[in-house]
């Protein structure tokens, strides 16, 4: 079993960057990647999903800014796809074999890595920056061969929560919303799509009651909880392919390519 190989950079220099840094603190994380977290159904279903994007829509070379623990960057990987990841923060990997930066801005990666990058995915980042339109044009210019964004992001406004406001989100975003951040950045929408569609009308109605969500995450442990978050995982991945993606969902994914430099 190869480790997971980690390279740190100098974390100073985060302080000249500020739209970049999008690290969880310590209790965020905490709650948001306990051990195990990776096999709980929501990860399953949108691991599955990025992938099936990421495939479908020739991403190749990719960067998993923002990756945490690396569940999505190990998933892709092990599946063939060349994949790295970056990360603000200073976490424990899950276990795999994708390259993993830590302690990392996604901006200070050596330029030999940075010039090879030609899709950057942001799986929950952006909804964190308070400019996030800010943030890909500082990505544009230091990833020059960057040709596609996939993008994930929790949606609609409606169903705001004290879940969101914990773990600092500045917004949940709506097709519309989303398709103006990509105009006014230089890419042109390839397909974007709400997924998580059962999840959605929970939330809604945990909203109308009033309740608040639960922000401190589990993960399963037994073999039957495991099993039964894979099954949760599987449904919501097909319902997120075979449902209209202009009905609401909890989640927004979004793939992107840019336009022609100037």
């Amino acid at each position: 079993m190869n480790p997971l190989r980690i390279e740190a950079a100098d974390a100073v220099q985060e302080k000249l960057f500020p739209t970049l840094n999008t690290e969880f603190d310590q209790e965020e994380f905490h709650n948001a990647y306990p051990d195990g977290i990776e096999n709980d159904f929501w990860n399953t279903a949108r691991n599955r999903l990025v992938h099936h994007f990421a495939k479908k829509y020739g991403l190749k070379n990719i960067l998993d800014v923002g990756c945490g623990r690396g569940i999505a960057t190990n998933y892709i990987f092990s599946r063939g796809t060349m994949i790295t990841g970056v990360e603000l923060g200073i976490c424990e990997p899950i276990e795999g074999n994708a390259t993993i930066h830590y302690n990392t801005n996604a901006i200070h990666l050596p330029v030999h890595i940075r010039e090879n990058i030609q899709a950057i995915i942001l799986l929950d980042v952006i909804e964190h920056i308070k400019d996030p339109e800010e943030f890909i044009e500082e990505l544009k210019e230091y990833y020059p061969g960057l040709k596609h964004l996939l993008i994930t992001v929790p949606a609609c406004k409606e169903i705001w929560s004290n879940y969101d406001e914990f773990y600092g989100h500045f917004r949940r975003y709506d097709l519309a919303m989303m398709e103006n951040t990509m105009h006014n950045t230089g890419f042109a929408i390839v397909k974007q799509q709400y997924f998580f569609h059962p999840l959605y009308w929970m939330l809604k109605v945990q909203s109308l009651s009033k309740k608040d969500r639960q922000i401190k995450l589990s993960a399963p442990s037994s073999r039957l909880s495991k099993a039964a978050h894979k099954l949760i995982g599987n449904m919501l991945y097909l319902d997120a392919r075979i449902v209209p993606g202009k009905l609401k969902g909890s989640s927004l994914i979004c793939v992107a390519e840019l336009n022609n430099r100037i």
